[in-house]
């Protein structure tokens, strides 16, 4: 069964391929097929970034807790100013309605508790403030406080442990004390089946962080990037069947969510340089179907998938083409006077507590890099 099970998703990945080939040969004529050369080795970036970080938290405990984050209620924060433009105004609404809607175990819950430390550390990096600097540590720490007060917490399912380890990783390389969450992780994860489901995806996203924490997962990140769909559709031999449609829209949405969100963990969500972690053939894969995708995802007017191949097009240093100028002021405009971005339906289908926050906080990351 596990075999039919595996051969019946390979086939659905080929056809999804095949239907994106089309579509990009007769509607979305691409402009990004030239690869884009890296600034930095991947040694030197994780050197300069890891240090920087460090001494940046260092700063930063001084005049914050390390168990909560210091200073004022977060709660209760506004978010620090910023240099004017569209872009910045619309970044600060978005993070005042983030501030008046925190993630919660209740309210949207544990998943986005994590995507909102990883998009907090994001920013961190990116503050040319220590006013910024501080607000980001002290959005971090209110994540790190609700987790440790929940005392019957348990992980029940794969997105969990990968919403875990990226608390963790956002919460060590700011400087909190982590140890409790270093003990739980090697009572809780690390041998865990959960952590290395039948979706490789996860296995990828689960053997990223885990590395990033200083811990050999076990099953090697090589070994599970092998298995992954980039890997999978550049060694997959097919013919172009032009003008005929071989997959589904949902088979289309969960091929762009497992190529993202393997760019997410091959980069170290954007910490490393991911050139470093690919094959020619699949670097050239993965430089064309990621503007391929913006194309399509564009008319659609969908945004959280848009907004996520957006920051893989950065991640991957892409050039600034039509393309993503265009992407990039849909998401503006699809900004509400409330800050948030609308409805994400897929959100709804999911079940999510709140069905704006996943927008929201894709939505900044984006605008972000």
């Amino acid at each position: 069964m596990k075999r039919l099970i595996a051969k019946t998703r390979g086939l659905v990945l080929i056809w999804v391929a095949l239907f994106l080939t089309s579509c990009a040969c007769h509607h979305y004529p691409c402009t990004y097929h030239s690869k884009a050369k890296a600034e930095k080795s991947l040694a030197s970036q994780g050197v300069s970034q890891e240090t920087q970080a460090a001494q940046e938290s260092q700063a930063a405990s001084c005049a914050a807790s390390q168990q909560v984050g210091g200073g004022d209620d977060p709660n209760q924060s506004q978010p620090p100013p910023q240099a004017g433009g569209r872009r910045d105004e619309v970044m600060k609404k978005a993070l005042k309605w983030i501030i008046d809607h925190p993630a919660t175990f209740t309210d949207g819950g544990f998943l986005e508790m994590g995507e909102e430390a990883n998009l907090f550390y994001v920013l961190y990096t990116r503050a040319k403030s220590s006013e910024e600097k501080q607000f980001y540590r002290d959005r971090l720490g209110r994540i790190i406080k609700e987790l440790r007060a929940k005392k019957d917490f348990r992980l029940e399912f794969a997105g969990e442990i990968t919403a875990y380890l990226a608390i963790t990783k956002a919460a060590q390389k700011l400087g909190f004390e982590t140890d409790d969450f270093h003990q739980f992780i090697k009572r809780e994860i690390i041998n865990n089946t959960m952590t290395y489901p039948p979706n490789i995806t996860y296995v990828i996203l689960n053997s990223s962080l885990l590395r990033d924490l200083g811990y050999e997962p076990k099953v090697p990140l090589e070994t599970s990037i092998g298995q992954g769909v980039i890997a999978t559709m550049t060694k997959s031999s097919y013919l172009i069947p032009i003008g005929k449609s071989y997959a589904s829209e949902q088979d289309v949405s969960n091929f762009f969510y497992d190529i993202t969100h393997e760019i997410f963990a091959i980069s170290s969500f954007g910490d490393r340089n991911p050139e470093t972690m690919l094959m020619p053939k699949e670097l050239e894969f993965v430089q064309r179907i990621i503007p391929e995708g913006i194309n399509l995802y564009l008319p659609k007017k969908q945004l959280d998938i848009l907004c996520e191949l957006v920051v893989c097009a950065k991640i991957m240093n892409y050039p600034e083409g039509v393309e993503l100028r265009q992407a990039v002021e849909f998401i503006l405009d699809c900004q509400e006077e409330d800050g948030a971005f609308g409805v994400i339906p897929r959100m709804k289908d999911l079940g999510r507590g709140n069905i704006y926050r996943h927008g929201v906080l894709v939505a900044v990351w984006a605008l972000a890099l």
